[in-house]
């Protein structure tokens, strides 16, 4: 059986680079810098730390069910008179009632407040 002579004409190529490669040697390339965030980004990595992923949501909005971040929840004056939607639809989940002593409130969410004004 023949080899093919571009086979060996390739082959043999490829052998001349590698050696002439080993006897050159490679450049000198310089490790890039480490790279370092801003100041800036910093203060702003430490505030999402310590600020949203400390928290959780927890509240669930009295009208919608929507969870809400209770930096996030807002607040409509509770009538115990009616019954809201989430206490219909979800027997088992109590809405979150804040009582300030005077004003009693329960948790809603941007969107129903708005709604219920």
């Amino acid at each position: 059986m023949q080899s093919h002579p571009q086979a060996y004409y390739t082959s043999r190529k490829f052998t001349e680079m590698l050696d002439q490669e080993e006897t050159q040697g490679y450049e000198y390339v310089a490790p890039l810098p480490i790279w370092q965030p801003s100041t800036h980004l910093s203060k702003l990595h430490t505030q999402f730390q310590t600020t949203i992923l400390s928290q959780y949501i927890c509240l669930p909005c009295a009208f919608c069910g929507k969870l809400l971040y209770s930096t996030k929840a807002k607040w409509f004056p509770y009538d115990e008179n009616y019954t809201y939607p989430l206490e219909i639809n979800f027997q088992n989940i109590n809405i979150y009632i804040k009582d300030d002593g005077s004003i009693r409130a329960v948790c809603v969410c941007e969107s129903c407040k708005n709604n219920q004004k």
